[in-house]
């Protein structure tokens, strides 16, 4: 089971983050979606680097998974006017 896990770990990231820089790096509507993307890759990053003992990447991946947060808030948010 842990060798699926692995498995399906790298692929859900290698997929999402495609789409998150994808999505990203457009100038219409599927911008702010590139955001939702990134956050989505972010279990399997923090499952990788997690059960592997990466803590750089493990710290790394908590500062990212903060900003597309915050990305994903901003691009989503009503406007107050």
């Amino acid at each position: 089971m842990s060798e699926f896990l692995h498995h399906f770990a790298q692929a859900w990231v290698l997929v999402t983050s495609m789409l998150a820089v994808w999505a990203v790096a457009r100038t219409d509507e599927w911008h702010k979606w590139g955001f939702v993307f990134g956050l989505a890759s972010e279990p399997g990053f923090l499952y990788a680097s997690w059960t592997s003992g990466q803590w750089g990447i493990l710290l790394l991946t908590a500062w990212w998974t903060w900003y597309w947060g915050v990305g994903a808030y901003r691009r989503f948010r009503k406007n107050e006017t």
